[in-house]
Parts: structure tokens; sequence; C-alpha cells
């Protein structure tokens, strides 16, 4: 299963084991807060300033 903007960030950690850490990386580390979690992986790129498109490349290497 791909991850996709839709993907909420509760989803895509537990998708790639990597998740965490590739947040982490791209400056989205208060993202691995509780309510944090419910925004989709859009939302929480938007929200950091984060290009999507790259993060998802990267978030869907290894699955």
């Amino acid at each position: 299963m791909k991850i996709t903007k839709d993907t909420y960030v509760f989803e895509a950690l537990r998708m790639n084991p990597n998740s965490k850490e590739i947040l982490e990386k791209n400056k989205m580390g208060s993202i691995l807060c509780f309510v944090s979690q419910l925004d989709t992986l859009e939302e929480a790129a938007d929200r950091h300033g984060i290009d999507l498109s790259k993060l998802l490349k990267l978030l869907n290497e290894g699955i």
C-alpha cells in the first residue's frame, strides 16, 4: 500500500517503520505528538512548510 498526501500521520508511522526518523529529519518532529497524528501528511507538510512530494517519496521508499 502506498503512502499518499491523504494518508494520516499515524498511518504512515504504521506503514513504514522508518517514518518517525524520516519525519524528524524533515523538521517534523513535533508531528509525532498525539494531536498532530490526526493530520494528513498534506496538512502536516503544509503547516511545517515541507515539500510534500519529496516527503512522500522518502516515506514510500522501502515499503
